[in-house]
């Protein structure tokens, strides 16, 4: 069957004038009535009444008329699918990580789940800092981003689905003095060494506002930007460490995690994220974020 003979089979019986048919179709009248004799000889049925100056349709006609729309109609929408499946297999799916803990908790479950549900789209992947994963998905260079973000620190040009909340928790060594305890305050903290990750929420004075939320000031304050040696920097400066357990992924070992006290704002949000005002990459962040039935979240 040609589908191209049916939808010019369908203008014919809506116009049943050849000469006008053949106008709208942008094809000689000569053509339009060999492709309707073809349509005949194979259905084994005259499907027009023809006469010098009259064209109507058989009851063959009739029914072929309404078959033939709803075939049309049908191939029109598998070749909008097939188009949709071909232009996504050509185009890589590209998602950032931002820090390597983020891709064994959350990262790698979720790309096993999206190859399940999509295993005709290419995928790549890179890790960075959450800083610099910022960046890519800014430039371009990536679609999706898996990051940090402060539960308060939405930008406006990007789009996000939060997929954990997670705790922040005073991180120390088994021989500090803290290890011991069931929780810390505030106060105990800022009155020693505060080691802080700049980019562990994107943005580098986060820690540092929660204090002052709670009118504490941190007089000791350590940037470390390799979250892969929290433990090395804590031996080295005796300083307590404020962050989350996904630390724990990034190869530190023998770190304590003691609860802050009275710190319910001490959170962060573990986010995909795109830019907002981007259709295509709207859909990847929606593809994306279906995966989150498929796995199961980490305790943090």
């Amino acid at each position: 069957m040609n589908i191209d003979y049916m939808r010019e089979f369908l203008v014919l019986a809506e116009k049943l004038n050849y000469t006008t048919a053949a106008e709208e179709l942008y094809i000689s009248q000569p053509t339009l009535t060999r492709h309707v004799n073809a349509l005949e000889d194979e259905f084994g049925a005259r499907l027009f009444n023809r006469s010098r100056h009259n064209v109507e349709l058989t009851v063959c006609g009739e029914i072929a008329r309404d078959s033939f729309r709803t075939i049309v109609r049908e191939a029109d929408e598998l070749k909008e699918q097939l188009d949709a499946i071909t232009r996504r297999a050509s185009e890589t799916f590209r998602l950032g990580f931002g820090y390597h803990g983020l891709s064994v908790l959350y990262g790698y479950p979720l790309l096993r789940s999206f190859a399940s549900r999509h295993p005709e789209i290419p995928v790549s992947t890179i890790s960075a800092a959450p800083v610099e994963i910022y960046k890519y998905l800014h430039q371009g260079t990536i679609d999706v981003a898996l990051t940090f973000s402060p539960s308060d620190g939405k930008s406006p040009d990007t789009e996000e689905q939060v997929i954990d909340r997670v705790k922040l928790y005073a991180v120390v060594l088994p021989n500090h003095e803290l290890a011991a305890r069931s929780s810390v305050s505030l106060e105990d903290i800022a009155r020693g060494t505060v080691v802080i990750n700049p980019s562990i929420v994107s943005r580098s004075r986060y820690i540092e506002s929660l204090f002052e939320g709670h009118d504490i000031r941190l007089e000791h304050v350590v940037r470390n930007d390799d979250i892969d040696f929290i433990n090395l920097t804590l031996e080295r400066t005796g300083g307590v460490f404020i962050g989350s357990k996904a630390v724990q992924t990034a190869g530190n070992s023998n770190l304590v995690f003691v609860p802050l006290e009275d710190a319910d704002d001490f959170t962060y949000d573990i986010v995909l994220q795109t830019l907002a005002n981007n259709e295509g990459e709207r859909n990847n962040l929606r593809m994306l974020g279906e995966c989150l039935e498929d796995i199961e979240l980490p305790c943090l």
